[in-house]
């Protein structure tokens, strides 16, 4: 059995249909709260902290540096049955070492050249031990959802990113030589591409499991 990947933290919530928690139609979806991520060149260590604003840990939101769609998950046996889930298209992350803030855009559609995912069917399983009133813990969850009884009639497929490519934007350079300020049509840097592995054994393992 996969461990659980400690140098990512998390929790789990419930969507209901039409957002009704007294429905048997629901989703538990994993939201990443904090992660680190270790550069390669240089092995720079930098902790990422995403804030939901769904009650988590008493935050409550508003989450004015963060930009969200509805993505509808739909019963592929039953078109009836169907739930929005909210998805991040933009956000705004912080440094808290020198106050520099970073704006990062996702494209969320079912064709990107830049993003790589396993599928995998996740199966209905007996979770009924938590209290999913409330966001859980992904440790509470885990072990819970690995042990619990899985019921194969009920399913859908899921991606789960292996990889996603992020291209930074070109950036404007200046020529302080030049007698305009700024230049009329300054030059550009063309953005560098970096590569982001997610650690997401633990998921895979666990749906693999049940």
């Amino acid at each position: 059995m996969a461990l659980i990947n400690q140098i990512r933290k998390a929790h789990v919530i419930r969507f209901y249909q039409n957002n009704d928690p007294t429905s048997d139609v629901w989703v538990d979806v994993l939201r990443i709260d904090n992660a680190d991520l270790d550069f390669r060149t240089g092995g720079q260590d930098t902790n990422h902290v995403l804030k939901w604003a769904d009650g988590w840990k008493g935050d409550n939101g508003p989450n004015t540096q963060r930009k969200t769609s509805k993505l509808t998950v739909t019963n592929p046996d039953d078109s009836t049955q169907s739930i929005d889930i909210d998805i991040i298209e933009k956000m705004k992350l912080t440094s808290s070492v020198n106050g520099q803030a970073t704006n990062y855009a996702f494209k969320n559609g079912a064709t990107n050249d830049l993003r790589k995912a396993d599928v995998v069917t996740v199966h209905n399983t007996d979770v009924s031990s938590l209290d999913m009133s409330k966001p859980v813990d992904w440790d509470e969850y885990y072990p819970v959802l690995i042990a619990g009884q899985q019921d194969t009639s009920q399913s859908l497929q899921a991606e789960i990113p292996t990889h996603f490519k992020l291209l930074w934007a070109a950036v404007p350079t200046f020529d302080a030589s030049m007698a305009t300020e700024p230049p009329p049509s300054p030059p550009t840097v063309n953005g560098q591409l970096s590569d982001y592995v997610p650690k997401n054994e633990d998921v895979v393992n666990a749906i693999e499991q049940t």
